[in-house]
């Protein structure tokens, strides 16, 4: 029987540097850590990247069905989204639709880490909700 949950430790920020993807169309290496897989997801995906100091992605990219959303944890960058240009900082969530052709940059001296996370666009209708929260049984263990 399937756990109700998953968990994965990618280790701390500084570590992820060290992922690799070769991204399909360009063959440009990435660094980047897929967790669909190893999380069991069912509705998105998430990955978690690190973009080295100087670092630019040399393409804009746009999807069809899924919007996405990037949160960047530190580093400063350099946002590029249908065009208008923001910069880029610890905190920063930056939400694309379908169809935005985007790219980002490290403008910074510091990797610039930063979460991505991708869905079908308008999947969140009618039927979900923030409050279908319920209260356990019993109380944690540590509050014992």
């Amino acid at each position: 029987m399937q756990a109700n949950f998953s968990h994965l430790v990618v280790g701390p920020l500084s570590g992820w540097s060290g992922f690799n993807f070769v991204h399909p169309p360009s063959g440009m290496s990435l660094v980047k850590r897929f967790l669909k897989r190893d999380l069991g997801l069912s509705s998105m995906e998430i990955s978690v990247n690190a973009m080295q100091p100087g670092e630019a992605l040399p393409f804009r990219h746009r999807h069809e069905q899924n919007e996405e959303v990037y949160i960047f944890l530190d580093g400063e960058g350099e946002f590029e989204a249908d065009g208008e240009r923001f910069p880029i900082g610890p905190g920063t969530v930056v939400r694309c639709a379908p169809g935005a052709s985007r790219s980002w940059r490290n403008t910074g001296d510091r990797p610039m880490p930063y979460v991505c996370i991708q869905a079908r666009a308008e999947s969140y209708g009618p039927g979900h909700t923030v409050t279908d929260g319920r209260p356990g049984e019993g109380k944690p263990g540590w509050a014992d």
